[in-house]
C-alpha cells in the first residue's frame, strides 16, 4: 500500500508536465538552435571530465589497498557445553552461493555439534 501511496503522489506531482495535447510538438525545435548562456573553457570542461572518470578508479584502488589477507589456518572455536561429532554422509550439505566459493573457498568451515545435555 505504501509504494502505491508513493507512485500515487509522484504521477500527481508530474501530471502538470505529462497532460499536453496529442498533436502539440514534443519539443521546440527553435529552443535547441540557441546559444547556450553558461559555457565553459574546453580546457576546464576536459579536466572535469577527466577527474570525474579518474575518480572512480582511484577510489577502487584506494580501498582494495586496506585489503588484509586472510590466515593461513582457521580453526573453530570450542564452545562450553558443546562436543563435536562427525559430519553426517547420508546426506551431505554445503551453502549454496553462487560465485561466493570463488571469494570465500579457503575460508569456509563446516563442523557438526551436539549438545552435552
Amino acid at each position: 500500500m505504501f509504494f502505491a501511496l508513493v507512485m500515487a503522489g509522484v504521477l500527481a506531482i508530474g501530471w502538470r508536465w505529462f497532460d499536453r495535447a496529442p498533436d502539440d510538438p514534443a519539443f521546440d525545435p527553435a529552443r535547441l538552435q540557441a546559444i547556450p548562456r553558461h559555457r565553459t573553457d574546453l580546457a576546464i570542461a576536459t579536466a572535469l571530465v577527466l577527474a570525474t572518470v579518474g575518480a572512480f578508479p582511484a577510489w577502487s584502488a584506494a580501498i582494495a589497498g586496506r585489503a588484509q589477507p586472510l590466515h593461513a589456518h582457521i580453526d573453530l572455536p570450542d564452545v562450553s557445553g558443546w562436543h563435536r561429532v562427525p559430519i553426517s554422509t547420508r546426506a551431505p550439505w554445503a551453502p549454496y552461493y553462487p560465485g561466493g566459493t570463488i571469494i570465500c573457498s579457503a575460508a569456509m568451515l563446516m563442523c557438526r555439534v551436539r549438545g552435552s545435555t
